[in-house]
């Protein structure tokens, strides 16, 4: 639920490596200013703060929007920007 309420936040793929104990995610935020915003917020400094937690790598990327909308992403936006 927590991820409900972040700004900016378009969608957040789940990601899960059962075998060899890894989780993460993929996140689509509206601009990347609100992608850092949420990269230096309380949600990563839980997360950093986790003993449980190792390991953990954040990176932020601009989307190839020409690109990712020939392969149909899902990204918001995209079809006025593929015209």
């Amino acid at each position: 639920k927590q991820f409900l309420g972040v700004q900016g936040l378009q969608w957040k793929i789940w990601l899960d490596g059962e075998d060899d104990r890894r989780a993460g995610g993929i996140y689509l935020f509206d601009s990347r200013a609100n992608a850092e915003a949420y990269v230096n917020g309380p949600i990563v400094a839980r997360m950093k703060a986790n003993p449980d937690i190792t390991d953990l790598q954040i990176r932020v990327f601009d989307v190839r929007e020409r690109m990712s909308a020939i392969t149909r992403a899902p990204v918001p936006g995209l079809a006025m920007a593929a015209e």
